[in-house]
């Protein structure tokens, strides 16, 4: 027998093969990828036939994520007291919104209440009174309900309000996350009276439920994946984002 002959038949049979399979494969997530688009397309329509409209772009990725542990994190008042009482007074002429940003995280840091977890979102002034904002985020995913403020006036950080939610550990086990479909389905289900609804933003995040949970009693808890609907000028529906 030609044993290079037979070597390279049986080379080429393996190589079509896994052709094969790779062309089952690629088949098999463009049907899926083309269902999942109709089954989206057609989920607007019927969005838009009950008075709802989008106006943001959809996350449409297929995506799996774990649960987070989180606890309620409490300040140290006593650092936070000190701090206040000795910094110095910033000039008039520096007073800007630059300078209060910086002036924030400066203090904030001082507190050690500054971490990775820490994401600034906004400075606003109101009269002379600045409002610096921050929210807590993990891996780039927001921790719902967990905010910190820093309040800036006369040129010196005036107080800190903080509800904060300390991520502990990921679970181990990453679940598959409802499609944005099913997620709106679900949010329309929840305005069923056809008013006119706009939706602006829709993100992942964890989320607990500290409205019935009484989050500032919470020791510790669990904080699930859900999708964050933001709609009409700033209204929030969270969708629980596993399978139920």
């Amino acid at each position: 027998m030609d044993w290079t002959k037979a070597k390279n038949i049986l080379i080429a049979a393996l190589l079509a093969t896994n052709l094969l399979l790779l062309g089952i494969l690629i088949y098999g997530n463009i049907k899926v990828s083309g269902e999942d688009a109709r089954f989206l397309n057609n989920t607007i329509a019927v969005l838009e036939a009950r008075n709802i409209a989008i106006t943001t772009e959809l996350p449409i990725k297929s995506t799996r994520m774990p649960v987070l542990s989180v606890e309620y994190n409490k300040e140290d008042t006593e650092l936070i007291k000190m701090q206040l009482e000795i910094q110095e007074t910033l000039p008039i002429y520096q007073r800007t919104e630059a300078s209060a940003k910086a002036m924030a995280e400066n203090f904030l840091k001082k507190c050690d209440l500054m971490n990775e977890n820490v994401i600034y979102q906004k400075t606003k002034e109101n009269e002379g009174i600045y409002t610096v904002s921050y929210s807590d985020a993990i891996n780039g995913i927001a921790i719902e309900d967990s905010y910190m403020d820093c309040i800036i006036k006369d040129g010196k950080v005036e107080a800190i309000n903080r509800l904060w939610l300390k991520p502990v550990e990921l679970g181990k086990t990453k679940k598959q996350i409802i499609p944005i479909a099913q997620a709106l389905i679900k949010f329309m289900s929840e305005h069923p009276n056809n008013s006119k609804i706009t939706i602006e933003k829709i993100e992942l995040v964890y989320w607990l439920d500290s409205v019935n949970l009484g989050v500032e009693s919470l020791i510790s808890d669990t904080a699930f994946p859900a999708w964050k609907i933001i709609y009409n000028g700033g209204q929030i529906s969270h969708i629980n984002a596993f399978e139920q």
